[in-house]
């Protein structure tokens, strides 16, 4: 509920107070001028995936487990992490661009100032969501995100406890990429 709040006073008080001509913005654009500045707004959500890239690169060179790649191993837990934001960051990705390209299409002229206002949304709900990942990965499934996570609630899952010997605390799943691979729901 957070997450939304946040998105509406951030959107309102932008398209309130951040001036059209800021971003180049005063006359009637046609389609293709409103694509191409959706496209120059996403920038820095492609900055922020290539980012992403370049640390799980990073982690594979330095770590020996991992420096031949994914098509022969799983992760090591030296770059699980790092893998796991990054795969998450290309999802989020390919909804947001999409969903800004969507956006570039039916609004007009001054309306499109909320173009930037989503992207800095995009970039403050990646930089929430890996420092929350790295700290507790199962914690944020009951919450709602920046992306519409408004709309939809994920149950939280079953909590998978040790066997005997050490802690009660939960452990995270090791069987597959998630349960639908698990599940040989993808090959």
């Amino acid at each position: 509920m957070l997450a939304c709040l946040v998105c509406a006073v951030v959107l309102g008080a932008g398209y309130i107070w951040l001036p059209p001509a800021l971003f180049g913005l005063d006359g009637q654009l046609g389609i293709g001028d409103r694509v191409a500045f959706a496209l120059k707004a996403d920038l820095p959500v492609f900055l922020w995936l290539a980012d992403c890239v370049r640390a799980v690169s990073k982690g594979r060179f330095l770590s020996q487990a991992d420096i031949q790649g994914s098509a022969f191993s799983r992760p090591s837990p030296a770059i699980e992490l790092r893998v796991a934001v990054l795969q998450n960051s290309l999802e989020q990705t390919v909804l947001a661009v999409g969903a800004h390209l969507i956006l570039a299409t039916v609004l007009y002229g001054a309306e499109l100032r909320l173009m930037p206002i989503l992207v800095s949304l995009y970039l403050l709900g990646r930089i929430t969501f890996a420092v929350g990942y790295a700290r507790h990965p199962t914690g944020r499934l009951n919450r709602p995100g920046f992306r519409g996570g408004c709309l939809v609630k994920v149950k939280r899952p079953r909590r998978r406890f040790c066997r005997v010997g050490c802690s009660s605390l939960p452990q995270p799943r090791r069987a597959g990429y998630s349960r639908w691979m698990s599940a040989g729901a993808y090959g």
